[in-house]
């Protein structure tokens, strides 16, 4: 029908047939979308469960077909109609299908609101559009996207009033949500509003306040309540503020205090010297002395300053400075060296031969005369042992033992000790031979004597055997 209907406008133009037919060939090869139905409406849409969306849509008819204030427009959802032009009911096509208009409202969507959709043109003209059937998705949490969101972003100084606000997603004209805010700010100056467009409605609310610096780091939350719906975003305060300091030294935690910054340290001593830093944004940090020094410096939240082996060159006061770009706070510290004198060569002298001399040499003569009483026992004891018959008879053969290896039955005092031997010389008669034995107090022997012992004329050949046993005692 699109293409007759060219055909009688180009004839009403007198255009020539052959340029007529042309026209109409070039058209049908570039698929004129004057001569189609057409459809333009979002492939998907997501809404949050309970509330409510507007979809915009618009359709064409080809040009030779006339949309009459009676067309009618519906919509499907699969098989089902679920929404027309004047309807009251949650679902309600809202545009004017006479002017291409297929714009459709959802109010309190629902999870069987999910689904295909499909628009139909009804009247004169009757078409399905089904080149795009926009998928309708009712979900049960929010997308990123329509989520309330708290604006502006922006850094906040303390001590300057901030506003912010804070906006709901678009929501069907009616009854507006309410806002909630929560923080460690004052929440009390906030107002709401609302801007107004054909089918929905943004809502926000505004709040005022003055942020400080304990206010940093801290959460802002904002919540939308709208029937049993209920969002909430929230943001981190980013306050900027000018350094405050503490100066502190490990183990004097008693001694600094806000009247007193002076500490008396002893020569040889060493000290931790900290300066903690709180600001926003980082603050520059330098240590120096009374005398203008610059000992130390950083960009950071502390700065140490470490003195060792302390002497009385660094008997001064020393000042920790901060600044950023709001501001600067500064805190000193005095050190006192106390200098105690040392003890003379002379004293130390005194007290080592006093104390220390005479011990040693009380350890030296004792080991001395040890030394000396052990070489004079060796020395008798050697002598004893080279000379053990001085005091025998030489005429006589004699052999000798020591007292241990004389027979009990000898008459040998075996039952008295040693010490207690008496030093005198016993004769025994053994099978007429004449036994010697003396008992004396360092070296005991004993002798025999043979002379009297009668002449053994046998004619076998004796052996006469003796020994002399001695013993050294040490």
């Amino acid at each position: 029908m699109c293409l007759i209907y060219i055909w009688k406008e180009m004839k009403k133009m007198y255009v020539p047939p052959l340029h007529a037919l042309i026209i109409i060939f070039l058209l049908v090869l570039l698929k004129d979308v004057g001569c189609q139905y057409t459809i333009n409406v979002p492939e998907r849409v997501e809404v949050q469960k309970g509330l409510c969306v507007h979809i915009p849509c618009n359709f064409t008819v080809p040009q030779d077909i006339i949309l009459f204030p009676k067309a009618i427009g519906i919509w499907f959802r699969d098989t089902e109609r679920v929404a027309a032009a004047g309807g009251k009911s949650r679902l309600a096509l809202t545009g004017n299908v006479s002017a291409g208009d297929c714009s459709i409202l959802i109010r309190e969507a629902k999870v069987r609101d999910t689904g295909k959709y499909k628009f139909r043109l009804e009247g004169p003209t009757k078409n399905t559009y089904t080149n795009i059937q926009p998928d309708i998705m009712v979900t049960g949490s929010w997308k990123v996207s329509q989520k309330p969101y708290i604006s502006p972003a922006r850094r906040m100084v303390a001590g300057e009033e901030v506003t912010l606000s804070c906006t709901a997603p678009d929501w069907c004209a009616g009854t507006a949500p309410s806002f909630t805010w929560k923080g460690t700010i004052s929440t009390n100056n906030t107002r709401n509003g609302a801007l107004l467009h054909p089918y929905t409605a943004t809502y926000m609310s505004n709040i005022t306040f003055t942020p400080s610096r304990q206010d940093h780091n801290t959460s802002l939350v904002c919540t939308v309540t709208h029937g049993q719906v209920l969002a909430n975003t929230n943001i981190i305060l980013d306050v900027e503020y000018p350094p405050s300091m503490n100066i502190t030294i490990p183990g004097y935690e008693g001694v600094l205090t806000q009247e007193n910054k002076q500490v008396a340290v002893r020569e040889g001593d060493s000290l931790d010297i900290r300066c903690a830093v709180t600001s926003n944004p980082t603050a520059n940090i330098t240590w120096s002395r009374e005398d203008g020094i610059i000992l130390n410096t950083a960009m950071d939240t502390g700065l140490s300053l470490a003195l060792q082996n302390i002497s009385l060159h660094d008997d001064t006061t020393y000042r920790c400075l901060a600044w950023n770009s709001h501001g600067s706070t500064d805190g000193s510290i005095t050190i006192s060296v106390e200098s105690f004198p040392k003890q003379p060569q002379q004293d130390q002298s005194i007290i080592f031969t006093l104390f220390v001399v005479p011990p040693l040499l009380i350890v030296l003569l004792l080991i001395s005369a040890f030394i000396i009483i052990i070489k004079k026992r060796r020395k008798q004891l050697l002598h004893n042992m080279k000379n053990p018959t001085k005091s025998m008879n030489t005429s006589d053969c004699e052999a000798h033992r020591t007292y241990e290896e004389i027979p009990q039955g000898t008459g040998s005092p075996a039952n008295q000790t040693e010490l207690e031997k008496p030093s005198k010389v016993e004769h025994l008669l053994e099978d007429e031979a004449l036994i010697y034995i003396n008992y004396g107090e360092d070296l005991q022997y004993a002798s025999i004597n043979f002379s009297n012992l009668k002449p053994n004329y046998s004619t076998e050949k004796e052996e006469v055997e003796y020994s002399v046993i001695q013993r050294n005692r040490e």
